[in-house]
């Protein structure tokens, strides 16, 4: 996948930029004396395992090729729910035509990408044949699509956190919205479309 692709001339993602800080960081990190605090990170000559310490636990070494190995296998495993709630629904043809990347987002508007004017001809399809074969399911077929289903929004949870750079906190990750709702507030997640790249982008917005 070109999210995790570790190619110079590929084009440029969170992954590659976090990669990138750490092999800029990692002389420095070298020369920090241990001990000095009560958490400390050292990093692989190679800049490719981190060693996080502290006085109470034992050291945690988090290879970054594993990582990504990880995050390839959770994206593999996304593809896999995501074709089997395509094959319980019949409608493979409709995925198949299904242009994700012609939808962009209107960074101005407070609506989910999914649900602006200009998105809705490329998921009306998809949407529409999705529908008309569940409400003739089972309960059973039903209960086996709504799990997949779950498994997929857990799935784009993990790689999303995975993927993003630095990993947010528990508190700050609880606070992305794709869509705006009357309780939980405006959206602050969108996504920054080019010829080089697709990228979702966190924005702190004012409150109204």
């Amino acid at each position: 996948m070109q999210w995790l692709n570790n190619d110079p001339l590929a084009i440029r993602t969170p992954w590659k930029q976090m990669k990138d800080v750490i092999f800029a960081v990692a002389p420095y990190a070298r020369h920090t004396i241990p001990g000095t605090s009560s958490a400390s990170v050292a990093v692989s000559r190679d800049g490719q395992t981190y060693t996080i310490s502290d006085f109470f636990s034992t050291p945690l070494e988090v290879p970054l090729n594993r990582w990504q190995e990880v995050c390839q296998e959770l994206c593999d495993s996304l593809s896999t729910r995501i074709s089997k709630t395509i094959d319980i629904s019949h409608c493979a043809r409709e995925y198949r035509q299904f242009g994700a990347s012609k939808m962009s987002d209107d960074d101005l508007s407070d609506v989910g990408i999914h649900l602006q004017p200009k998105n809705i001809a490329e998921t009306a399809d998809i949407q529409g044949a999705m529908v008309k074969s569940l409400t003739t399911c089972s309960g059973s077929t039903l209960d086996k699509w709504f799990s997949y289903e779950t498994d997929i929004l857990d799935l784009l949870a993990v790689i999303f956190l995975l993927t993003a750079g630095l990993c947010f906190c528990s508190f700050q990750f609880g606070s992305l919205k794709y869509n705006t709702h009357s309780t939980y507030g405006r959206r602050n997640l969108f996504l920054i479309t080019n010829p080089t790249r697709r990228q979702f982008i966190l924005v702190k917005l004012k409150q109204s």
